[in-house]
């Protein structure tokens, strides 16, 4: 058993308020003319599936601009008590493969265990928002698929709105799932070519393999800004070092994580990137 710590979930809140509306209530969970099945095994061919409306487009062109909420996610929050509002604020991470994983919840920060459950629990009876996923849940595509599966159908036994599956993954040197999926360059390299159409294309072939194992968020771009001739622990993981041409390319990426309906998470902090000590 291990424990998911609940300072890990409060931290992810944040990110969750950006892309709640953005993902469960502005677009369909699953639709089954054009998203493919969760459980569809990696590499068979799919339909293309038609990118969102440009939503995030025009609030960033027009910062005064108001998003009214469709009137059927409208009436999934009016469904929701306060309790499950709370709850679905949370992304957990656990050790296992499966809903059956057991788990030890443990107080904030002093890792004091006051409670257990099992993973499909906290889903189904605690409907919880999300769950986040490293190499030790998904050492493949297949497992991955599995997990995830599992994972959305015990959500919607519940009754309760989709499951945000998250997963860190960049390119390059910072993966999760090794084994069955193509593995395309990194920021640095991507941003040393400079043509953000390429970025583009690169940002959707990789959302486009890792929706199909069932993840819909990815915690990338790196927006970070690398500071000119000084070692930094992102160097290695940036697009490069003048603000314009990452600013290019990260909106680069998100566009195409868009086109395959996958939501970005855009990080880390600004100036963190002229930092020389690893905040992590």
């Amino acid at each position: 058993m291990a424990g998911i710590r609940t300072n890990t979930a409060i931290a992810t809140a944040a990110i969750l308020l950006s892309i709640f509306a953005l993902v469960v209530f502005l677009t369909p969970w699953q639709d089954s003319e054009t998203d493919p099945p969760l459980a569809q095994a990696p590499g068979v061919s799919t339909s293309a599936v038609a990118a969102p409306e440009p939503t995030a487009r025009a609030c960033r062109d027009n910062p005064q601009a108001s998003v009214d909420i469709p009137a059927s996610a409208q009436l999934v929050l009016d469904a929701m008590d306060l309790e499950t509002k709370v709850n679905q604020m949370f992304v957990v991470a656990f050790h296992g493969t499966s809903v059956d994983t057991d788990v030890e919840i443990e107080r904030t920060f002093n890792e004091i265990v006051i409670g257990t459950a099992t993973l499909g629990d906290l889903l189904g009876d605690g409907g919880i928002g999300g769950i986040l996923l490293f190499g030790r849940n998904t050492p493949d595509v297949r497992g991955a698929v599995d997990l995830t599966t599992e994972v959305q159908a015990e959500a919607a036994q519940a009754e309760t709105p989709g499951v945000f599956v998250v997963v860190d993954h960049e390119g390059g040197q910072v993966t999760r799932i090794k084994e069955g999926i193509i593995n395309y360059p990194g920021a640095p390299t991507l941003g040393s070519i400079g043509d953000p159409l390429l970025i583009r294309d690169v940002a959707a072939a990789t959302a486009s393999q890792l929706r199909s194992a069932g993840i819909n968020v990815i915690l990338a771009p790196v927006a970070d800004v690398a500071r000119p001739n000084q070692e930094g622990p992102l160097d290695d993981r940036t697009f490069g070092t003048k603000p314009t041409d990452v600013a290019s390319a990260v909106a680069a990426t998100i566009d195409g994580f868009a086109t395959e309906r996958v939501a970005a998470v855009v990080k880390h902090f600004p100036g963190l990137g002229s930092t020389t000590v690893d905040s992590h």
